[in-house]
């Protein structure tokens, strides 16, 4: 062979190891990105999950103000009622008081 063609040849060479060096420099890039995507995926999952416990957290808050929010209202009504019917029972009370002091003199003549 004559001393161009080998020239070519080696020419040719160097640009195959170099293409192949860039291969494996990409390959590895590319095996390093999946590594990262898995992680990043793992990752996203536990966000997701973390996310969910959450949500359900906040609607058994919700569900729990919403419960004592009723409490509260019922007890507001029901201390509503009471004052009323204390009112009321205040004049039975001194009528009762009354009547009490009445047997008391009696039972003492």
């Amino acid at each position: 062979m004559n001393e161009k063609t080998l020239h070519r040849i080696n020419k040719i060479r160097e640009k195959v190891f170099a293409l192949h060096s860039a291969l494996l420099v990409e390959k590895e890039k590319n095996e390093s990105l999946h590594s990262e995507i898995a992680e990043l995926n793992n990752k996203l999952e536990d966000l997701e999950s973390d996310k969910d416990k959450l949500l359900s957290v906040i609607d058994n808050n919700k569900i729990e103000l919403e419960n004592l929010k009723s409490e509260m209202v019922a007890a507001e009504n029901q201390e509503i009622k009471t004052h009323q019917m204390t009112g009321k029972s205040d004049e039975e009370i001194d009528e009762l008081i009354e009547e009490i002091e009445f047997c008391i003199e009696q039972l003492k003549k």
